[in-house]
Parts: C-alpha cells; sequence; structure tokens
C-alpha cells in the first residue's frame, strides 16, 4: 500500500481501530504486559500509525521518549501532537532500515505491519544493531486464517497478505534474535452497519486490493449473510512476537 493510500486512512484510522468498548483497554494492557516500558527507556514504533495506541501504553511511563516510523505523513502529524515525548518521522520501513542510524533503544514495537515489509532480512539486521542489550522487540501480527466477518475473497486476500508466525520466526532467528511466540484473543460485538462502514471505508489494506466494483460486490455478500443479525460476534486473535538477543 503507497502513502496515498495510508493518508487516507489517517482520518478515520482511530475510530476503525477501536471496533468496540472492549478492544482498546483490552488490547492496550496486553501491549503492556508485553512491552514492560519504564519511564528511563527509549521506545521506537515502528509503523506507528497516529500513535494512539502507543500512547496509552506509556501514560504510566511520563518521561519515556518515543520515536514513531509511518510512511504517511498524515498519521505522523497526528502522532507528533499525541504527546510531547513523540518524535515521529515519515519512513517506510524498508527505507528506514537503510538509513544508517546510530541511535538506539530499549522497546521496540512492530504493530500490525511486518506483513507489508518486503527486505525482512535486511530489516532485522539493522534492528538486531538498534536494540539495546536486555532491550525486547514486540511484533504484533496475526495468523494467516482469522475469524473476521470479511467477505469470503477479503478472507483469502488476507491469508496470502500474511507470513506465516513460523517464517517470521526462522527470518528473526537468521539475524540471531531468540523468539517467543505468545497467542491472545479478544472478544468482539460489532454492530453490521458499523462493520459494513468500516469494509467501505477499507479500514484495512486487505480491501484496497479491490476495486470499487468488486468491494461492493463484497460489501453485498456481508449484507446477505448477516441479513438477519443486527450484531456480529466473532474473535480476533493477535500473535505477540517477543524477540530478544
Amino acid at each position: 500500500m503507497n502513502k496515498e493510500e495510508y493518508n487516507k486512512k489517517a482520518e478515520n484510522f482511530e475510530d476503525n481501530w477501536f471496533f468496540d468498548e472492549n478492544y482498546r483497554p483490552t488490547l492496550v494492557q496486553y501491549l503492556k504486559e508485553a512491552l514492560q516500558v519504564k519511564p528511563t527507556d527509549k521506545f521506537l514504533d515502528l509503523g506507528c500509525g497516529t500513535g494512539v495506541f502507543t500512547n496509552a501504553v506509556i501514560s504510566e511511563s511520563h518521561n519515556t521518549l518515543v520515536h514513531g516510523v509511518d510512511v504517511s505523513d498524515n498519521m505522523i502529524a497526528m502522532f507528533n501532537h499525541k504527546n510531547e515525548n513523540f518524535r515521529g518521522v515519515v519512513c517506510g520501513l524498508d527505507d528506514y532500515a537503510k538509513q544508517n542510524k546510530s541511535e538506539t533503544f530499549d522497546v521496540v514495537l512492530i504493530k500490525e505491519v511486518v506483513h507489508h515489509i518486503k527486505y525482512r532480512k535486511q530489516f532485522f539486521s539493522r534492528m538486531k544493531n538498534q536494540l539495546n542489550p536486555g532491550g525486547q522487540i514486540v511484533i504484533v501480527t496475526r495468523p494467516q486464517e482469522v475469524e473476521f466477518p470479511f467477505f469470503k475473497e477479503a478472507l483469502a486476500v488476507f491469508a496470502k497478505q500474511q507470513m506465516s508466525v513460523e517464517e517470521l520466526c526462522v527470518d528473526l532467528a537468521k539475524a540471531d534474535f531468540k523468539t517467543k511466540v505468545e497467542k491472545k484473543s479478544i472478544s468482539v460485538s460489532l454492530p453490521k452497519t458499523r462493520l459494513l462502514k468500516m469494509v467501505k471505508e477499507r479500514f484495512m489494506s486487505t480491501f484496497d486490493y479491490f476495486d470499487d466494483e468488486q468491494l461492493a460486490k463484497g460489501l453485498k455478500e456481508l449484507e446477505v449473510k448477516y441479513q438477519n443479525e443486527d450484531a456480529i460476534h466473532y474473535k480476533d486473535h493477535l500473535l505477540f512476537v517477543k524477540v530478544t538477543h
């Protein structure tokens, strides 16, 4: 997905990614448990978006300096206004890995964007040099098969987009990283009208693979599938990959 498409998503990003009232606090708690951020830590958020989740994660670590990287100008503008300790730059993740930066970090978060990295070998080798001794990287991703209430072709595209967690761990091992994988799940209850709106707005990059006609066909499929339901219930399964030297 290119910068223009990400910029379009910025306006509705925070509303779309909260699903329901239970989703945000549950995910934030999972992130806090995984990251264990201390006030003295230097934090790098790769694919930071607007910073909405990271800002909640560091709410009890007020002095934590957070560097953010995202391909979207609009996302980074929102990120930099989120917190006075946020320092965001506009850059793609593969391009970031090519830069000769000497800065190092105690905590690195890569949330739901690792499948967008084209050159993972070079990327993880770069990350090895930027991680302080005793530090950790937390990668949040999903399995290839999900319970999302998407239309059939969208589920197929999602599965194709996602790399398996086994493949991810192999790539990390090649960069001499150790990994530990934990599965977390969040129960979601979503009004049907909200789901249809989110899909129409292409809230996830999966839907950018479809033109307007194909997307309209997919929306019709969902309307028929859920015609007798006002709310849709499912589980969002997340994989937390903890990465250390």
